[in-house]
């Protein structure tokens, strides 16, 4: 995957348009690292030989899902519950992952929440720098996955929630604002902050198994930790069939 990546890389330098000395490798990047949980928006390369940078904007599910009918429920600037399978695993990434190929890094909170990542090769790697370039891109995003797949597994098997068999990107969706598909079960308030309760402990559980206590100490690992801590429930919920569930209990 690392070679593929990295021969994608050199056909763009060699037959794409250079503008502001910089290459738009999007469609390259997304086929290769899209998710359910994340969507690369722009990627641009700077084919320099001795050391390519490549700089990606990321959005997570709140921008995938901003075409959807929704309500401004929670303040603007503050990450949304969808967001979480993508970035408590994401975040976390960038921070095992600064020094190692990733260079920079920035959160853009808005009405949606996007990550920027500056990745940059170096020709002091035996294999060359576009090639220390793709496993840098490469290395992190798998990194990204394979925690993504460990959080949501870990909600999966939870001992309290494991068994309701809930679309938990829905719940989560439902808990940002977005109205929530006809197919989805309404939920009890206090059903819902269980729910909710035991994703954010999978989360903090997940930062604590991956990253080294001076990397959870990390400023943007706080700031999140600190959002989950004080993260509850909507008073209400909208589903598609018209009928708002109100404060149930």
């Amino acid at each position: 995957m690392i070679k593929q990546l990295e021969e994608q890389i050199i056909s763009a330098t060699k037959r794409q348009e250079t503008i502001a000395g910089m290459i738009d490798v999007t469609k390259q990047m997304q086929i290769a690292f899209n998710s359910a949980d994340w969507n690369i928006i722009r990627a641009r390369l700077r084919p320099t030989p001795d050391d390519p940078l490549c700089i990606m904007v990321i959005g997570f599910r709140s921008d995938m899902l901003m075409s959807f009918e929704q309500s401004r429920v929670r303040p603007r600037g503050e990450y949304l519950p969808c967001d979480i399978p993508g970035l408590v695993p994401g975040l976390a990434s960038v921070v095992a992952h600064q020094g190692k190929g990733l260079v920079g890094n920035a959160v853009v909170r808005g009405d949606q929440t996007r990550l920027v990542l500056v990745f940059e090769g170096r020709k002091k790697n035996r294999f060359g720098a576009t090639r220390a370039l793709a496993t840098g891109i490469y290395r992190f995003f798998k990194t990204w996955r394979d925690w993504t797949r460990v959080l949501l597994s870990t909600i999966d098997s939870d001992p309290v929630i494991g068994e309701w068999s809930l679309d938990w990107r829905e719940f989560l969706a439902g808990e940002s604002g977005l109205i929530t598909m006809p197919w989805f079960t309404p939920m009890t308030y206090a059903e819902r902050y269980i729910a909710l309760e035991r994703i954010i402990l999978a989360s903090k559980a997940l930062i604590t198994s991956v990253l080294s206590e001076k990397q959870a100490d990390d400023p943007m690992i706080r700031y999140m930790d600190k959002w989950l801590t004080h993260l509850r429930p909507l008073a209400q919920i909208f589903y598609e069939t018209d009928e708002s569930e109100g404060v149930r209990v």
